[in-house]
C-alpha cells in the first residue's frame, strides 16, 4: 500500500472509532441554510449567546472561491441561500474587484463577503493577532533563564 493510501485508510479507521460512518447514507438536519439565516441573522450577539442550541445544517452553505477572473462567479452558478466568500483580487481599470459578480450573486446568496470589503479585514486582524502572539512568545522565551 502506498504511504498516502495508508494515511487515508487510517483516517477512515479514526472516523469509525469515533462512532461515525465515513460514508453515511443519510443526514438528519434541523435547519436549511435559508432557514438558519432567516431565524438567526436578526438576533444580537447577546441573544445568540443566551440560547445556545445545537444546529445541524443541510444544503450548500458555503462557497469560497478564487478563480483569478473578475466577475467569474454569477448567481446562476449558485444554489439559493449559499454563503459566498470572495477571495479573488483583480485589478481592473475601474479599480479592485473580486471574482464574484456581486450584482448577480447578491440576489441568490444567503450572505456575501465581497472584494473589496470582505475577507481583507479578517485576514488583517488574524495576521495582527498572530504577530502579537509571536512577539509575546518571543518575549517570554527571552525572559526565561537559560539552562
Amino acid at each position: 500500500m502506498e504511504p498516502l493510501e495508508e494515511i487515508r485508510v487510517q483516517k477512515l479507521k479514526d472516523i469509525e472509532s469515533l462512532g461515525f460512518n465515513p460514508y453515511p447514507t443519510s443526514y438528519r438536519y434541523t435547519h436549511t441554510a435559508d432557514r438558519l439565516v432567516a431565524e438567526y441573522s436578526p438576533k444580537s450577539a447577546e441573544e445568540l449567546a443566551q440560547g445556545l442550541t445545537p444546529i445541524r445544517v443541510a444544503g450548500r452553505i458555503l462557497a469560497i472561491r478564487k478563480f483569478g477572473k473578475a466577475g467569474f462567479l454569477t448567481g446562476e452558478m449558485l444554489s439559493q441561500g449559499t454563503t459566498v466568500i470572495d477571495a479573488g483580487i483583480n485589478v481592473t481599470p475601474s479599480g479592485i474587484t473580486g471574482d464574484v459578480n456581486v450584482d448577480s450573486v447578491k440576489a441568490v446568496a444567503g450572505a456575501l463577503s465581497p472584494v473589496p470589503g470582505g475577507v481583507g479585514a479578517v485576514t488583517t486582524s488574524l495576521l495582527l493577532r498572530n504577530v502579537v502572539s509571536a512577539a509575546e512568545e518571543q518575549n517570554e522565551r527571552r525572559a526565561r533563564p537559560r539552562q
